[in-house]
């Protein structure tokens, strides 16, 4: 394509259709170009259950594999899965620690002996 600009708008004055570099074909090779790498959301939403259960990126990467039927027929890689864990875990960042803590308040309640003791620092 040949483009030309005319005042403030570019012009398109030669157009060839052929391409000018290899075209694959191959369906396993679509999860390595960056415009397919994202994960669909009904794998999404199955990759979030997973992730829930604490299973690792590359045990879920081996049940998505064989539910596609293989690891080439797979439509994502596993770093794909290891970016949504990393993003699905923001969220629930200090959440561990407030249920820890709502724990330690229950076994007090329950049992008189049990202690537990907190040192904030200046981030708390």
């Amino acid at each position: 394509m040949i483009v030309n600009l005319r005042g403030a708008k570019w012009h398109v004055t030669t157009f060839v259709e052929q391409h000018n570099h290899l075209v694959y074909d191959k369906f396993e090779l679509k999860k390595f170009l960056r415009s397919h790498r994202s994960i669909p959301n009904e794998e999404r939403k199955f990759v979030e259950l997973l992730h829930q259960a604490n299973i690792s990126s590359g045990r879920i990467m081996e049940i998505m594999s064989e539910i596609y039927g293989g690891y080439q027929f797979t439509p994502f890689v596993t770093k794909n899965i290891s970016n949504l864990k990393v993003k699905l875990g923001k969220g629930t960042k200090y959440k561990d620690m407030v249920d820890t803590l709502a724990h330690f308040e229950e076994l007090k309640k329950s049992d008189l002996d049990f202690y537990y003791k907190i040192d904030l620092d200046e981030k708390d």
